[in-house]
Order: structure tokens, then sequence, then C-alpha cells
């Protein structure tokens, strides 16, 4: 995302609220590597979805803390990228990889954009039971 931002249109960051806060050189941490990346338009039209458990935002405070200041940093961006940086309960920290990549893939594909799929192979007249 930092250094090839023009590889994907979206980035799905599981497990990473401690991760941000860590340095991404000795002056700068990830947050404020990926606000200037937003400033400088590298995340324009893109996607980034960050999540990690609850339970290890309690446990170490600086977890909410890099999420809310990633939170902020990119407020004056909502216009130019979709982002949302969440801790989810009653996960721990690896099955929160489950929640966190369906959540991850519904701010990318939003699901009430694709409700017309919910009908497919429900008629008769469709592909899919005829070949059932």
């Amino acid at each position: 995302m930092l250094k090839g931002p023009d590889l994907f249109r979206a980035y799905v960051l599981v497990a990473a609220t401690d991760v941000l806060g860590l340095g991404y050189t000795r002056d700068k941490d990830f947050v404020d590597e990926i606000v200037q990346a937003a400033a400088r338009g590298a995340l324009n039209n893109k996607y980034l979805y960050v999540a990690s458990a609850k339970f290890q935002a309690r446990r170490e405070p600086r977890h909410e803390i890099n999420a809310q200041k990633l939170r902020q940093g990119l407020v004056p961006y909502v216009d130019k990228m979709k982002f949302k940086i969440e801790h989810i309960d009653h996960f721990g920290h690896y099955p929160v990889a489950i929640p966190a990549i369906t959540n991850g893939l519904n701010l990318i594909f939003p699901r009430k954009d694709f409700q017309m799929f919910q009908k497919l192979g429900r008629t008769p007249s469709q592909t899919i039971p005829k070949i059932v």
C-alpha cells in the first residue's frame, strides 16, 4: 500500500491495530505514513479496512489509540477514499480473521449492491436449478 500504491485498489489489514503504531521509520509510525499517502492522493479511490480483536485493545490501550489516530488522520480524505478501522468483539487474535475478512469485503463490495444475487437459483427458469 505504501511502497506500491498502484498495485491494488483495496487493502484489508487483519489483527493490525498494534502494527499501526510500530515504526515505519525511526521518526514515523505506519499511521503517519498512511495519512501522508492519503494526503498525497495515493489512496484516492481506494479502500482500507483495518481490524483487530477488541479484547486486545482492552488489554493494550495503545491498540485503540493507534486506531483512533488513523481514523482521525483519514477523516479529511473521506470523500476521496473509503475506510473502516474497528475492533471486533467476541473473537481472539487469530479467529478475528473470519469476521474481519467478511467486514473488509463488505466495505469493498457492499451487500446492498449485490441483493440481485439473492434470488439466483431460486426460480425454475434460471440456470443453476437446471444443472442440479
